[in-house]
């Protein structure tokens, strides 16, 4: 059933709307994969007028993907990069207004960490969820920050082993191990194709262990890094964490979602 009817809309701030049934063509690529760690998508729309690509601008944007009645938000963001030639390509930046903010502060000693993420979210326009999980952590000589808003946040947040991503315009921290219900299963009956082991070395020989497993799919819209899912295949039974993904929507549809495995 999924391998037909797939569903691709995008809306834009201004109020454009493409959609695939409507007979508009996409191919698209979705990262977080990348030296950033910011969620990224290139999207290609193939058959409209150049006028109407002309319309198209630097603004905020929502791409959308799905199967048969269901469609759901693949990325929240940015259009940036813009180029138009037989096609228009751009990418669409998960909340790039927000990423490029920056912020310098000096926090006086004995200073609790959540209360440092929250400040610099506060002074940024930025929505935070999850800071409780770094409320035991004091930093007794105070704390500098200075550069990129965000990525200061990030560097707190991954300095605890905790994860942090965007969900929508929410920057969401999570953990990265434990134990949660989820929702969310992922079998044959719903879109699962391979799961298979993460065996990357590093330059020295050593075995990354950033991943667990390599989780081979159609794309499910509704997972987001730190989501908690099950899988159920030959090669693995069990509970997992999303921590990266790839995702490729051209004539085939696929996804590779890359996992910490929590039990199993």
């Amino acid at each position: 059933m999924l391998l037909f009817d797939r569903k691709i809309q995008l809306i834009t701030e201004s109020g454009l709307t493409f959609n695939n049934w409507d007979g508009v063509q996409f191919n698209f690529k979705y990262s977080t994969i990348d030296e950033t760690g910011v969620p990224t998508a290139e999207i290609e729309i193939l058959n409209i007028d150049k006028t109407i690509m002309n319309e198209i601008k630097e603004e905020g944007a929502i791409f959308s993907i799905g199967y048969e009645s269901y469609l759901g938000d693949l990325i929240t963001g940015d259009i940036k990069n813009i180029e138009i030639g037989d096609t228009i390509i751009f990418d669409i930046i998960g909340n790039s207004t927000i990423n490029s903010k920056e912020y310098d502060n000096w926090y006086n000693t004995n200073v609790r960490e959540n209360f440092i993420v929250e400040d610099i979210a506060k002074n940024n326009g930025i929505i935070l969820e999850g800071t409780d999980l770094l409320k035991d952590y004091i930093r007794p000589n105070g704390y500098t920050v200075t550069g990129s808003a965000i990525k200061s946040i990030i560097s707190l947040v991954s300095n605890r082993g905790l994860g942090i991503t965007f969900k929508g315009k929410t920057l969401k921290i999570y953990k990265l191990e434990g134990n949660a219900d989820s929702e969310i299963t992922l079998d044959i009956t719903s879109g699962l194709t391979n799961v298979t082991k993460y065996q990357k070395r590093d330059n020295f020989g050593n075995l990354d262990t950033k991943y667990d497993y390599v989780i081979h799919s159609l794309p499910i819209p509704k997972l987001i890094q730190g989501e908690i899912f099950q899988i159920i295949h030959d090669n693995f039974i069990g509970k997992v964490v999303l921590i990266d993904f790839e995702i490729l929507g051209r004539k085939n549809w696929k996804a590779k979602y890359y996992v910490k495995v929590i039990s199993e």
